[in-house]
């Protein structure tokens, strides 16, 4: 038996064409707050810049500003969009075909659009923001617009400032009356005893006499008192030479 082989050959399938060059952009709006609660609408123009006409799937990213919450888009009103963060970040795909500006029925400037927004925190208020993504986009630095709010006349930061920290406190340099009040302080005295000193006096130390009056006594007292023991001493030998026997008694007896 021989088997026979069957080979369909069907027709070549086109290759895929790559996106259409079209240059898709955001600009946005600055919108003045009446009050400072309830529900805002943030105004931002979507652009097609060409050279093309886009076609396939666009996505756009909407962000809602601090102390607020996304109301629309909705992810739960549209299955084309869903939350990145809840009442805060939400994504949403478009399948179909972008005009270039003023082309057709496109306006030539931009066709507008916008996202509502619910007042929450009006202390907290910064910017709002979207962006627009397409494949066949050769420019991406115009793709993201900033979505701002203007209170009682001045623009709202987009920005929190930072709480300025609090300056560390050094230690205080002694001032120089104090530097020079404790070098001027005296030393420690030397711990003393109750004991006598033991030490013998030198052979300089001499006695001093001292009189009722306190002084010392004078020069002419101690001559007089030289003068009476010279005379002492006179008498005295004086009286002993008499009490010795001369040479004639002693023989007689």
């Amino acid at each position: 038996m021989i088997a026979a082989v069957v080979i369909v050959l069907s027709p070549a399938q086109p290759a895929y064409a790559a996106d259409p060059k079209a240059d898709l952009a955001e600009t946005g709006s600055t919108t003045t707050l009446a009050t400072t609660s309830g529900v805002v609408t943030l105004a931002f123009t979507e652009h097609n810049y060409g050279p093309e006409s886009s076609h396939g799937w666009t996505v756009r990213d909407f962000w809602a500003p601090d102390g607020t919450e996304l109301i629309s888009p909705n992810p739960s009103q549209s299955s084309d969009c869903t939350a990145i963060t809840p009442k805060k970040h939400v994504r949403c795909r478009f399948y179909g075909q972008l005009w270039v500006d003023g082309h057709y029925n496109r306006p030539a400037g931009g066709a507008e659009s916008s996202i509502i927004v619910k007042i929450v925190s009006a202390k907290d208020l910064t910017c709002g923001k979207v962006r627009i993504s397409y494949d066949g986009d050769p420019k991406s630095s115009n793709n993201t617009a900033t979505l701002r709010l203007k209170r009682n006349g001045k623009v709202i930061p987009c920005t929190k400032p930072k709480p300025s920290a609090s300056p560390t406190r050094k230690a205080a340099s002694p001032t120089p009356a104090a530097v020079a009040s404790a070098s001027m302080s005296p030393s420690p005295s030397p711990v003393t005893t109750d004991e006598p000193a033991t030490e013998s006096p030198t052979a300089d130390e001499v006695p001093v006499l001292v009189g009722e009056d306190g002084g010392g006594i004078g020069s002419g007292a101690i001559v007089a008192g030289g003068l009476i023991l010279v005379a002492l001493g006179g008498g005295l030998l004086w009286w002993l030479r008499r009490r010795r026997p001369t040479g004639d008694h002693a023989h007689a007896a």
